[in-house]
């Protein structure tokens, strides 16, 4: 434990020394502040989704809108908001279930689970965020403003909202993720971004805490995934490091 701590010590040193360094030899290059528009598809993965005949069905479009600030050539902030759907199944508590009940039965589950009433979720998810940035190639290379690749890896706490006609639900997210960035020239840049979000099951209506059994109960996952692959433009808005 001891050694671990004074590792981490060490990186912690060794980034702030790198920024440092990096900002000096690159000062008034690096744009400050940065919006990004993209759309793509992406998932809710719930206690009964997984159930589905094939995972595809679970995909619907997505929107995704992100501020981020640079602070240095290796750190940033940002924050953000991805706009989608939950296009996945629930069992028997359609009563208690925010997204449901839509009185769609499912009935193209896989063979095992035919028994089960399922039905079809439908409803719409709103994840807010707050993120922090590292920019892990200028972290070991330092900054390269002729640099076509930019690789953005991210994560920090937000908050999940989910809404239907029958109700509504709140949760606390974790997200993290990775942005890939191809400059086209100072101003704009295309970007790929693979975003995962960590939210307490019991968002969409589901919760291990329902199963009848401590079996059931242990079988089942804790945390929902919703996940997000999104592509789109990047805007520098102003300002430089």
């Amino acid at each position: 434990m001891k050694l671990l701590k004074i590792f981490s010590g060490m990186v912690a040193i060794a980034g702030i020394l790198c920024s440092m360094g990096a900002s000096a030899q690159v000062s008034g290059l690096i744009p400050k502040n940065t919006l990004e528009l993209g759309a793509g598809p992406a998932a809710y993965a719930g206690e009964n989704d997984w159930k589905v005949n094939s995972m595809t069905e679970l995909i619907t479009p997505a929107v995704k809108l992100n501020y981020v600030n640079r602070l240095s050539p290796v750190w940033g902030w940002g924050a953000g908001v991805t706009c989608s759907k939950i296009n996945g199944l629930y069992q028997n508590n359609g009563t208690m279930n925010p997204f449901a009940p839509t009185d769609i039965p499912y009935t193209g589950a896989k063979p095992e689970y035919d028994y089960q009433n399922l039905y079809r979720q439908q409803g719409y998810i709103t994840n807010c965020y707050v993120l922090g940035h590292n920019y892990v190639l200028n972290f070991f290379s330092g900054y390269n403003p002729k640099s076509i690749y930019v690789l953005d890896l991210y994560a920090g706490p937000g908050i999940m909202l989910g809404f239907s006609g029958t109700g509504k639900s709140v949760g606390y997210s974790i997200n993290f993720g990775a942005t890939n960035r191809f400059n086209l020239n100072s101003v704009m840049a295309l970007f790929v971004d693979f975003h995962g979000a960590l939210v307490n099951d019991a968002f969409d209506g589901e919760s291990y805490k329902d199963e009848t059994t401590e079996e059931g109960r242990k079988i089942n996952h804790k945390m929902d995934l919703f996940g997000s692959i999104t592509a789109g433009i990047s805007v520098n808005i102003g300002g430089r490091l």
